[in-house]
């Protein structure tokens, strides 16, 4: 390749940039870091500690200059304008939302965004400078914004918004590491001991899942110009449960239905699946007995 202002080949070095000016082509584009300030101060322990700036560069994955210009004191300035709240504060709302996550209380982003308005309101008020957020019209209290909370997530990669599951407390109860421990050190030694491990037909696996008799109010499919959209239901909010079970060679069991209170009337039985056993509870879920006479009459 040639270059319009050389009388020779350009060097493949200046074909290689990324020349862009306005999306048009002409101007190198500088990479500003794309490290945190944790990422940074954990690989500056690390030499500190007898690692070599390369290899700390390699491990957590900041540039190696940068992190040997940090140790001599050569790069104190950061680029841009200043977060509103320091790398201090913004570490500790991470490890407060990984420890509320990890004792079952997620908090949301706008619970975050007050947090982060409290500490830059009360930072401001220490300094004496004006605050970056604006207030919240019903409280007057400082909240971050959209703006912030975008920042975050870039500076924080280990946070991530997900959906949340609810967990009942008897279930969160027994979802600890110990208790999960215990128990697979238990389920292992009755494999050992009855030779189960060569017997997968020996071993099931059952769960109960509930279904709802309400509709679901979801899209459906109608011709362009209808507003209201009518549809049959049962008339009824009460559920069904259905205990399944199947073997570790992938058989099933016929499953036991669980009603609310009462069977219903007519034939609710017919077309179901051969053998199932019928059931009725107070709740509609599996109880105590109910489970007791699934294990000894059908199982």
């Amino acid at each position: 390749p040639f270059s319009p202002f050389l009388s020779h080949p350009a060097p493949v070095w200046i074909m290689e940039l990324n020349l862009t000016v306005n999306g048009l082509g002409t101007t190198p584009t500088k990479a500003y870091k794309r490290y945190t300030a944790s990422q940074m101060k954990q690989a500056i322990d690390a030499v500190a500690e007898g690692i070599t700036p390369n290899k700390a560069s390699k491990k957590f994955n900041v540039p190696r200059k940068t992190l040997t210009d940090k140790i001599q004191g050569l790069h104190t300035s950061s680029h841009g304008r200043s977060t509103a709240l320091g790398y201090e504060e913004e570490d500790a709302l991470e490890e407060y939302i990984k420890q509320m996550a990890k004792w079952g209380h997620p908090i949301s982003v706008p619970i975050l965004k007050s947090l982060a308005g409290e500490i830059h309101e009360r930072k401001c008020t220490k300094e004496g400078t004006n605050p970056r957020f604006t207030s919240k019209t019903t409280t007057g209290r400082l909240v971050a914004g959209r703006k912030w909370w975008r920042g975050y997530k870039k500076r924080h990669p280990n946070i991530a918004q997900r959906a949340q599951d609810p967990l009942s407390r008897e279930r969160a109860k027994m979802s600890s590491q110990s208790v999960i421990e215990s128990f697979f050190a238990m389920y292992k030694e009755i494999l050992d001991t009855h030779q189960l491990h060569k017997k997968p037909h020996c071993v099931h696996n059952c769960d109960e899942t509930g279904i709802s008799m309400e509709m679901n109010r979801g899209r459906v499919l109608v011709p362009k110009g209808i507003r209201g959209v009518p549809s049959k239901s049962s008339g009824t909010k009460d559920r069904v449960t259905f205990h399944l079970a199947i073997s570790a060679e992938g058989k099933t069991i016929a499953p036991m239905i669980i009603y609310k209170k009462s069977f219903p009337s007519g034939a609710y039985s017919q077309n179901g699946p051969d053998n199932t056993m019928y059931a009725v509870s107070e709740s509609g879920f599996m109880d105590k007995d109910l489970f007791q006479k699934w294990f000894c009459d059908h199982y």
